[in-house]
């Protein structure tokens, strides 16, 4: 069974946490951040937020079995014309971008991704997404379709004018049990 806890601030500034199993408090490190000294604090299960003398909000996740991560996706469009068969680098003016978003209207270059800050790190390289939201895709991960935004399918078909692929990355957090800066962004 994990550990609860209850968390507290003392009137010098510090944080304080209970532990479930004890009856002592133990003072919780200002490790990772510049102010350590804090004016309030909330938490849930793994992760408790503080506000700083600095006035800046700080979080706290605590270590746990499961990571914490999130995707973050592009998709490459092709079109095909008879010189060059399938290629992003000859789209209509019309069409959407060679990488976007999946409506197409915003322009999302794989290399365009940075972390949101220094407490995140990729954890691979992109790889293709061969099953989008369920839908099949084929073997390289395209979906066909008459034309941008017409409805997908996995088969090239003789009238497949477009396709498209899913490219994902994954992102951890890897600032775990240390207090870290919230950015302002």
């Amino acid at each position: 069974m994990s550990s609860s806890y209850i968390w507290g601030t003392s009137m010098n500034g510090g944080i304080y946490r209970l532990e479930s199993k004890t009856s002592t408090w133990d003072r919780v490190s200002g490790r990772g951040v510049q102010c350590h000294l804090f004016k309030t604090v909330s938490a849930v299960d793994d992760c408790v937020w503080a506000l700083g003398t600095d006035s800046q909000l700080y979080i706290y996740a605590l270590s746990s079995d499961v990571p914490i991560r999130c995707p973050v996706a592009t998709y490459e469009n092709q079109r095909w014309n008879p010189l060059d068969k399938f290629t992003g680098r000859k789209l209509l003016p019309t069409d959407r971008y060679a990488y976007s978003s999946e409506d197409g209207k915003v322009h999302v270059p794989k290399e365009g991704f940075k972390r949101p800050s220094e407490h995140w790190d990729w954890e691979e390289e992109w790889m293709l997404d061969e099953n989008i939201r369920g839908e099949v895709t084929d073997k390289g991960g395209w979906q066909y379709a008459i034309d941008f935004p017409a409805k997908y399918h996995p088969e090239k078909k003789w009238n497949s004018c477009v396709r498209r692929r899913r490219w994902i990355r994954y992102r951890r957090y890897i600032a775990l049990d240390t207090w870290a800066k919230v950015c302002n962004t």
